[in-house]
């Protein structure tokens, strides 16, 4: 085991296990990461690797695949009974693709080919990691409002009835608003009409800031954070958002329902981004279809240019806003089918 002691990382400091055979690669990680900040475990072996994350809480694994002991899917499995939310990025001197799709099954978030661009490492283990904090916040965000809900379950009867006291108040308040709105309907010596219920007040209210229905986008992503976040984004900007979670599921998906617009990742289980759109390529229905690729996984000059071509943009994860998603479904909006009259 080696383990490389950093001087005043900018905190907060991700803790990164990397576990490698070859002591070439290890040290190599090891200083290109320790000098980014990061908190780093080396290990040489599967064993030694299991037997830290029992008492270690790590962020990020970079794994070798291919290892006498365990092979590196073996080895993140084995791990993730100890920190069930680490994101793993493999590395393998064989790539193939049948290893890339079993890796994307496992949850892994990206795949580097040995010998691997330094740049291209340190570019993946960030978006990595901002991916984590992304998932991270929203499971805090849930957590929050589970004891919220936990809190009103059991107030108090003091506090129960301060509540409806507070309801008591709102309910006057309502009934003097419902006669300011009544106004224009009194005369003279005339008796106000019946007061609006007030529900409706406030449905009328809200229909006010509604944004028109834009059009229909299907979100593709493994990523339940991601999905949550989109459909937030896009809600509130009048989109009407469906969401699945694997390539399979969205083919089955656009044989029955054709969405506007098609927000895709790349890297997902059973097929991923590439195959969508090649499977959307070969169908007349769907060759039109407009997309927009969100991914996290670095892309050569060589595939943007390709993607380029097939697809209306395309978001970095981490690297750009997300709001620019809006932008790019904004700017296309004139395509879609369901627009709203104006």
């Amino acid at each position: 085991m080696m383990k490389t002691p950093l001087k005043s990382p900018t905190p907060p400091s991700a803790r990164l296990l990397v576990v490698d055979d070859e002591p070439s690669v290890r040290d190599m990680l090891v200083f290109s990461l320790s000098s980014k900040g990061y908190l780093i475990d080396a290990m040489t072996s599967a064993s030694e690797a299991i037997e830290k994350a029992k008492t270690e809480r790590y962020d990020l694994m970079l794994i070798d695949l291919n290892m006498p002991e365990m092979d590196g899917l073996e080895l993140l499995k084995a791990v993730k009974n100890y920190t069930s939310d680490i994101v793993a990025i493999v590395m393998t001197g064989c790539p193939d693709l049948q290893t890339t799709i079993e890796s994307m099954r496992m949850g892994v978030f990206d795949y580097l080919a040995k010998p691997f661009d330094l740049d291209t490492m340190l570019i993946t283990v960030e978006k990595a990691l901002e991916s984590q904090r992304m998932t991270r916040a929203l499971a805090s965000a849930h957590e929050m409002n589970r004891l919220q809900s936990e809190l009103l379950l059991h107030m108090s009867h003091e506090f129960k009835t301060s509540i409806q006291e507070v309801q008591a108040q709102i309910k006057r308040l309502a009934e003097l608003v419902n006669c300011i709105l009544d106004l224009p309907n009194r005369s003279s010596g005339r008796q106000p009409s019946l007061p609006m219920d007030w529900e409706s007040v406030l449905q009328k209210l809200s229909q006010l800031d509604k944004p028109p229905s834009k059009a229909t986008v299907l979100v593709v992503d493994d990523d339940p954070a991601v999905i949550d976040l989109l459909k937030y984004i896009l809600t509130r900007q009048g989109y009407e958002v469906d969401s699945v979670q694997d390539g399979e599921a969205t083919l089955q998906r656009l044989k029955t329902q054709r969405p506007d617009f098609l927000i895709l990742d790349l890297m997902m289980p059973k097929l991923n981004g590439f195959e969508v759109l090649d499977a959307l390529e070969a169908d007349p229905a769907l060759k039109d279809l407009p997309v927009v690729v969100l991914t996290a996984r670095y892309l050569s000059p060589e595939e943007k240019m390709r993607l380029q071509k097939r697809v209306e943009g395309i978001v970095e994860k981490g690297q750009t806003d997300i709001q620019e998603v809006v932008a790019i479904l904004n700017e296309h909006a004139v395509s879609f089918r369901s627009l709203s009259a104006a």
